[in-house]
């Protein structure tokens, strides 16, 4: 039996063990009918591996981590994850075992690749699977957030990002893109909580283009996103001086 949830949250590992669930499908872009969502599948020894480990992480982050409002949080969860494992699909030969897991249908090397396990246990992420453990750790604080499965304009490779609801305002925002910045120091973040309008990196998806103009409407300032990172850096020095 297969069950369809939109995130960790709807489903524990007990409820798992204590069923006939083979695969857990999740749901993947917004939409208002069901017809736009599509679903990532992940096999029932994964998810019950990464369940744990998810609210473990969670846990992890409310004692030890200070916020004030959604966005001090979603700062601190978007950097743990890109923490969490900074390897990268870079090399053609990974690419194409992808795309051949794809074709064939192969549900659990996609599910280490593209969704929890990778990047809890190790081994090569991709954009997908980076997007995918933001959501769901999202779901655990009761944060809004979803998943935008797009193309690249120019040369039509498919790509992940998230849209999040912060404190009553939705924004776009690509972890993936940002990965390299965030190792270097580099800041401002340019992909980092961005109106549709804004967010100007050349990924989209056509039939989501209307709803994402109307709910991304506002971009985050860069005096904002320095005090958001400020007060995560602060944290992290004390964190480690403990």
């Amino acid at each position: 039996m297969d069950k369809k949830i939109r995130n960790i949250k709807d489903l524990t590992d007990l409820d798992v063990i204590n069923s006939n669930i083979s695969n857990i499908l999740f749901a993947e872009n917004i939409g208002a009918k069901e017809a736009q969502w599509v679903f990532l599948p992940v096999s029932r020894e994964d998810y019950i591996l990464c369940y744990s480990r998810c609210n473990e992480i969670a846990n992890e982050i409310k004692q030890n981590y200070h916020f004030k409002n959604e966005k001090e949080l979603f700062a601190i969860i978007y950097m743990y994850v890109a923490n969490m494992n900074t390897t990268v699909i870079s090399d053609n030969d990974a690419l194409n075992n992808l795309q051949s897991y794809v074709k064939e249908e192969n549900y659990e090397q996609i599910s280490h690749i593209q969704g929890f396990y990778n990047m809890l246990y190790g081994g090569i992420t991709g954009c997908h699977s980076r997007t995918f453990m933001l959501s769901n750790l999202c779901s655990l604080f009761d944060i809004e957030a979803a998943i935008i499965n797009g193309t690249h304009k120019g040369n039509g490779v498919n790509h992940s990002w998230n849209v999040v609801k912060l404190d009553g305002q939705w924004y776009e925002t690509d972890l993936q893109w940002d990965l390299e910045s965030i190792l270097k120091n580099d800041f401002p973040l340019k992909e980092f909580l961005k109106s549709h309008k804004d967010f100007n990196h050349d990924m989209f998806d056509t039939s989501m283009r209307s709803t994402l103009e109307e709910l991304c409407n506002k971009s985050i300032s860069k005096i904002e996103q320095y005090f958001l990172f400020r007060n995560y850096n602060v944290q992290q020095s004390k964190n480690r001086h403990l």
